[in-house]
């Protein structure tokens, strides 16, 4: 029911803060991590990207590393 009622809330207004925030929170956090929450959101906007388990031979967390370390120096300011 919350996931019908948010899909509705964000068809009225896509871009209103608090729905948004409450949306992404529902998807990421309070559904779990069956991969299927996560890609709805995708759907939905709310989240931006959904990581493959393994991609060219790379492993989810050593990937997830590796974007996390390009915001920090030397690659990027702090």
């Amino acid at each position: 029911e919350a996931v019908e009622a948010y899909e509705r809330a964000l068809r009225l207004d896509p871009d209103d803060p608090d729905t948004l925030l409450s949306a992404a929170d529902l998807f990421v956090s309070r559904l779990g991590d069956d991969r299927e929450h996560f890609e709805r959101g995708l759907e939905l906007g709310i989240v931006n990207y959904v990581w493959p388990d393994e991609e060219n031979g790379k492993k989810w967390w050593d990937r997830v590393m590796e974007y996390a370390r390009s915001f920090c120096p030397p690659n990027k300011a702090a």
